[in-house]
């Protein structure tokens, strides 16, 4: 008899994972995270080629932040298979999704999951791991979809993914050789010319030019060609604000690097973009083969916005306001933006891209950044999020639509 955490497909058993998402949403409903970690060691621990297990362990393990452990289980699973299928689908007679990893933390991949959360799509999960034989064919699959973000580390599973999809015979979504312009300099060099956005122009600078550039040895404006301080700056594979910082003149560059370790830094101009309220609001939008969708927006004191720090759930107004900008989105920022966001889905060349931006004091459309692996889910609390979810349904009805428009199953787009 076939276990059930396994299907069998071309003839050989898959293991099935739970994922993120519903590991997430169980924390959230009040799930013990360890309990279930404990849960996945005893299975793993009982039945050694039950590899799914170690990656839902794995998965617990960074959710809670023990990232050398977590890698150490993942690597193990890997070693002995890299096809997973993911066991949240309420039915399988949706689009058939390949989706193409890369190992490590999950969010250093489009977190897929979350965008089918309890839907009818399959999922399967093919990890590419530098150093193991790749995949010598695919699983049979409707759409392949590149998850695989722009990172330095992921750069070689990229390139073994491009090569692995370089004679499949079915749709690719999000190519591997496209994921690379994301990166916050090379972004920023494609789309600093858009009519009607405001994008900083941004320099991967390494510690010898900081030094200098804190010395005075360098001036600003030879680093920094459409401004000066004050600046921001953070480590190159710094996310959600780890290590980002406002400088105000040279001085507080020594400063900064004698706290901040790293061998090479992103900087660009700050640009204040506080509203007339005085608060400061940044919005998640994603453009879904060019449409834009938005996901939320967090309404801030303080110039650094992130929807967790912003404390929205603390706030009647602040929820407010993103109710009201979610309401309005469609009628104001898109007829608004429409142009340059068009332009921007243009020159990105992406099937799914998520943007986060904001307004400049004049109203232009200010880009912050453009990423593919940013977290766009429905996971907050109905009783004070009540206006999200029809919004984040259309968000996932617009992913599902690709799919089935990818794979020739659904209607052409208009």
């Amino acid at each position: 008899m076939t276990d059930p955490a396994r299907v069998v497909a071309s003839g050989k058993e898959i293991d099935r994972v739970r994922g993120a998402a519903a590991l997430s949403k169980a924390a959230l409903s009040g799930a013990n995270l360890l309990e279930l970690g404990a849960e996945f060691h005893a299975r793993a621990t009982s039945d050694p080629e039950d590899s799914g297990a170690l990656m839902d362990l794995s998965t617990v393990l960074y959710l809670i932040g023990d990232s050398a452990t977590a890698n150490a289980v993942q690597t193990v699973a890997l070693r002995e298979k890299r096809l997973y299928r993911l066991d949240t689908v309420t039915t399988e007679h949706g689009p058939r999704l390949l989706v193409i990893m890369a190992p490590g933390d999950p969010a250093a991949n489009t977190p897929i999951d979350y965008l089918v959360f309890d839907s009818d799509v399959r999922v399967d999960f093919l990890y590419v791991v530098p150093g193991l034989p790749p995949s010598t064919s695919l699983p049979d699959c409707d759409v392949v979809f590149v998850a695989i973000g722009e990172a330095d580390e992921t750069r070689q599973a990229r390139q073994l993914a491009e090569a692995m999809l370089h004679t499949a015979r079915v749709p690719v979504l999000n190519p591997a050789k496209r994921i690379a312009a994301v990166a916050r300099d090379q972004a920023s060099e494609l789309l600093c010319t858009v009519p009607g956005a405001v994008v900083p122009r941004v320099r991967r600078l390494d510690l010898a030019a900081l030094r200098n550039l804190a010395s005075l040895v360098t001036p600003i404006a030879t680093l920094l060609p459409d401004g000066g301080f004050p600046i921001l700056i953070r480590p190159v594979g710094s996310h959600a604000g780890k290590g980002l910082a406002k400088l105000d003149t040279p001085e507080e560059v020594t400063e900064y690097l004698e706290n901040v370790h790293s061998n090479e830094f992103y900087v660009s101009r700050f640009v204040d973009y506080r509203s007339p309220s005085g608060f400061y609001e940044k919005a998640r939008l994603v453009l879904i083969q060019g449409r834009p969708l938005v996901c939320h927006l967090a309404v801030n004191e303080h110039w650094l916005v992130h929807y967790q720090t912003a404390k929205m759930n603390e706030s009647a107004a602040k929820r407010s306001a993103e109710e009201r900008f979610m309401a309005g989105f469609e009628s104001g920022f898109v007829r608004k933006h429409g142009t340059a966001l068009s332009e921007i889905a243009e020159r990105m060349n992406l099937d799914y891209l998520v943007i986060d931006c904001g307004e400049t004091r004049d109203g232009q459309l200010l880009i912050f950044e453009v990423d593919t692996n940013a977290l766009v889910h429905a996971l907050d609390p109905v009783d004070l999020f009540a206006y999200k979810q029809p919004v984040m349904q259309k968000v996932f009805s617009a992913f599902r639509a690709m799919l089935e428009n990818a794979s020739g199953r659904g209607a052409p787009r208009s």
